[in-house]
């Protein structure tokens, strides 16, 4: 996965931080308040359009992710600040959704719907990722510790006033599981079958249930160790779980880069799981 502000750097420097000082637990929506296309007709640039923007503002503002009517796209590694919310940037994750103002109850209900199906897939991965619970925050619960989303405005009041009182975030929520992933355990399964061309490894008993618990990085390590994998491909496997858990791979992408790197090796298994490796 690609991510615009690294692929397109800023001439005027870089307005994000390469790491974090806390955790990630919270996920700020904002909405751009600029740029939106509720037509339906043809693709929909503003995502992209606002994307531009933080790539060449002298501003110094970023995101890590915005999201519009046929799309979302990625800005920044959640691994990495940025800059979105005076004062919150360390502990949370900033999504950007392409809407001119905080109204949301008289817009169309396809864009609607469109709009918030994208916000959740972008949102989806970090859910699933850092444990994110689905419920909305007020700026106190943050400041205690809690875990959850949070609008902008509640923590910037008297500044900002975005998403909106009337931003449809139970709506938001529901299509976030409605998507829902399967567990660590369905998709180290997964891999599995691309190492293997089956489902369990030879050195695992049938009748032993420990190898639902294996992490992933065991596997790989013990297919090497019988010589299920050779040196390259397993050190390739090695470097994309790695990748993985920095967020610059999601789990479609693991999946996938596994597939690459045992297509000659291995009996090619239709992949169908989605989830994240914990």
């Amino acid at each position: 996965m690609g991510y615009y502000l690294l692929d397109n750097p800023n001439p005027h420097g870089p307005h994000y931080y390469e790491t974090r000082r806390k955790p990630l637990r919270v996920v700020v929506i904002h909405i751009t308040a600029s740029v939106e296309d509720q037509d339906m007709r043809g693709g929909d640039e503003s995502a992209e359009q606002t994307a531009r923007y933080a790539a060449t503002t002298e501003r110094q503002v970023s995101w890590h992710a915005g999201a519009d009517s046929d799309s979302w796209l990625p800005l920044l590694p959640a691994s990495y600040t940025a800059w979105h919310v005076h004062g919150y940037n360390s502990l949370s994750w900033g999504l950007e959704i392409s809407k001119r103002d905080v109204s949301w109850s008289d817009e169309p209900p396809a864009w609607v719907e469109a709009t918030l199906t994208n916000a959740a897939d972008a949102c989806r991965p970090i859910v699933e990722k850092y444990g994110i619970p689905l419920r909305r925050l007020t700026r106190a619960q943050v400041d205690a510790g809690m875990s959850g989303f949070v609008y902008h405005s509640d923590l910037d009041p008297g500044r900002r006033f975005d998403p909106g009182d009337d931003f449809p975030i139970r709506r938001f929520f529901e299509l976030m599981e409605e998507g829902d992933m399967p567990s660590a355990k369905e998709i180290a399964v997964e891999c599995r079958k691309e190492i293997m061309g089956h489902p369990y490894p030879v050195w695992i008993k049938p009748n032993d249930d420990s190898h639902d618990e294996l992490p992933l990085w065991q596997i790989i390590q013990q297919a090497r160790a019988y010589a299920v994998l050779n040196h390259k491909r397993g050190t390739a496997l090695q470097h994309a779980l790695q990748q993985h858990d920095a967020g610059e791979l999601d789990a479609d992408e693991l999946i996938e880069k596994f597939r690459e790197v045992l297509a000659d090796e291995v009996l090619d298994v239709d992949v169908t799981v989605k989830g994240e490796q914990a």
